[in-house]
């Protein structure tokens, strides 16, 4: 639709005059099609399009850029997210909902008196007529104090914070994890989901034990052992059995950043876990009918923006919501918007749902929330942010339900009041090439004796991770740590072979592994393999010892049996059919017991 069939075919020949007012043109005439007319002309001169634009409002001549930037669409949301305000119309008449057209109606067509923001957008025609009016973008850059907080403000109530570092904790967390894992001291629910009850307990106690003293360490520990085994079996460091997958097994032994940044990458692009289920209070996601987006979509969406942010400064979380909104990365939780998913009371007939919060409050709610938990259960527990965070949040979150009548605090990660981007998580959001721990993956631990005693090296204390996959494999003993057979043939049990702990052991050792240590080790593997379980065997108790005799003496059954006593039998499992087939010639039958 050219632009004046636009102006003829929606507006008609009052308001055209009116849009003529707003032009300040004099002598209009009165007809509608020569009003239309006479408008395009006007509003395609550039003389007459320049001095428009120069007395227009400033949050007007905004808007008007900001659609331009956009494509020709204007963005309420993210308008609103930058300058705090829309450019609102102009009320007039005598009734409080009677408005004036004004100078943006000249250039959003599908505008209105009556319509909402959402179907604003320039006419194409006027684009190239506005390209060279047009300023530079308003950028929305994020930033922060480089000094750690000790409280945040809002709106003039002060709530104490506490920051946790999290670059040197989160990658020792993982590995902890993984060598509780392959050891068996943790496992996954048969769900695959999260752990069992007793491996979280033993998960955050070990997470505990690393911390000391840590403040809130109960409530940090919960949150950062359900975020490590979510995101190792997202990741792909676990495989569909619970077992380290063979990409766990090689971070666990080499410590590798590229490792860790290719686990990171299989997350945000590919993990299946909906991270809206950690949210208590978010209510309707199981609801008949609703249909929650990939989680990966708002992922993706959030580490984009996090490629924008600053590193070593504290960054606000709501900073953070007004730039995914600024930025035009704003994203679906669920298919069409919010529609079901509600926090508080809510009530639905049919289609028809009552409003339980208006767009802001429901974004921070399901949008907001959602970003928190992603940021501190699993950004936080890998080491990729430092975090600030409000204990008593109850009273934080700034968003209200039009009832008020929901519980708080609405979830876990209410009180996140901001995060500091470490140098681990630049590399793994893409602003960095490569990343370099502060302490290196292959420095020297300990040395190995010919006899297999490991003692550490003057000035190391070991951390759980490693304290955890040394013990698993050598018994603590007042001289340091000595190689254990039956450890070593234990963790043989279920591994196919010692590359794990040779890895660890060659990678933190001061010099090579002595020629006696490599030996011992092959002999281990060779006699792990010293008796093989075949088939399995069945124990049959007989009645008497008259009818065992009977079954030993059969042609058929005594092929298949072995006398173990005078009432016991045994039999390969396998041939359990044939021997209870035997028996019932004989005129037996063979009970389950």
């Amino acid at each position: 639709m050219s632009l004046i069939e636009y102006f003829s075919q929606t507006h008609n020949s009052d308001e055209l005059k009116e849009l003529l007012d707003v032009m300040g043109v004099r002598g209009k005439p009165t007809r509608k099609d020569e009003r239309a007319e006479l408008l395009v002309r006007t509003l395609t001169s550039r003389r007459e399009l320049q001095d428009l634009l120069d007395r227009m409002r400033d949050i007007e001549r905004k808007a008007l850029a900001a659609a331009f930037h956009n494509d020709g669409i204007f963005d309420p949301h993210a308008f609103l997210a930058q300058y705090r305000a829309l450019p609102d119309r102009p009320s007039g008449g005598r009734w409080s909902y009677s408005t004036k057209l004004y100078t943006l109606d000249l250039f959003f067509r599908g505008i209105t008196r009556w319509r909402s923001w959402q179907h604003y957008a320039i006419h194409p025609e006027l684009m190239p007529l506005l390209e060279p009016l047009m300023p530079p973008p308003d950028r929305f850059v994020l930033n922060g104090p480089v000094e750690t907080p000790t409280a945040m403000d809002v709106e003039g109530d002060i709530f104490p914070a506490i920051a946790v570092e999290t670059e040197k904790r989160g990658p020792h967390d993982l590995l902890l994890f993984l060598a509780l894992l392959n050891q068996g001291e943790v496992k996954y629910s048969s769900s695959m989901k999260q752990l069992t009850k007793k491996s979280q307990e033993v998960l955050e106690a070990k997470l505990a034990a690393s911390d000391g003293d840590a403040t809130d360490s109960e409530f940090l520990n919960y949150v950062r052992a359900t975020g490590l085994a979510l995101f190792a079996y997202t990741a792909g460091l676990v495989d569909r059995n619970g077992n380290l997958s063979e990409e766990g097994k090689a971070y666990l032994a080499t410590e590798s950043p590229e490792i860790l940044f290719d686990a990171f990458l299989e997350w945000s692009e590919e993990g299946w876990f909906d991270e809206i289920t950690l949210i208590d209070g978010i209510r309707g996601a199981g609801n008949k009918g609703v249909r929650l987006t990939h989680p990966s979509t708002r992922r993706e969406r959030i580490i984009e923006a996090l490629s924008w942010a600053p590193t070593g400064v504290w960054i606000d979380t709501y900073d953070l919501y007004r730039a995914i909104q600024i930025w035009h990365m704003d994203f679906d939780v669920e298919e069409g918007g919010i529609d079901h998913l509600h926090v508080g009371s809510y009530s639905r007939r049919g289609r028809y749902a009552e409003p339980w919060a208006d767009y802001t409050n429901a974004w921070y709610f399901i949008k907001g929330l959602y970003i928190n938990a992603v940021v501190w259960a699993f950004l936080a527990s890998i080491g990729a942010v430092d975090i600030l965070y409000v204990h008593d949040a109850a009273d934080y979150f700034p968003a209200l339900t039009y009832t008020g009548t929901e519980e708080r605090p609405v979830s876990n990660f209410d009180g996140l009041a901001a995060f500091r981007i470490t140098p681990l998580g630049a590399y793994l959001f893409g602003q960095a090439s490569s990343y370099e721990p502060p302490k290196s993956a292959e420095e020297a631990l300990f040395t190995t004796s010919a006899e297999g005693v490991i003692s550490l090296l003057p000035g190391v204390t070991l951390n759980e991770a490693h304290r955890a996959q040394l013990e698993q494999i050598a018994d603590a003993t007042a001289q340091g740590h000595v190689l254990s057979r039956q450890k070593l043939l234990v963790y043989l049990e279920s591994s196919e072979d010692l590359s794990l702990p040779r890895a660890f052991l060659a990678q933190r050792n001061q010099s090579p592994l002595p020629e006696d240590v490599t030996r011992f080790l092959d002999q281990v593997e060779a006699d792990s393999c010293a008796a093989i379980v075949k088939s399995r065997m069945l124990s049959i108790t007989i009645s008497s010892a008259e009818v065992a005799q009977q079954i030993l003496d059969d042609p058929t059954a005594g092929k298949i049996a072995r006398q173990l006593d005078s009432r016991t039998l045994v039999i390969p499992e396998s041939r359990k059919s044939a021997f209870r087939n035997a028996l019932r010639v004989m005129g037996y039958g063979l009970s389950d017991g």
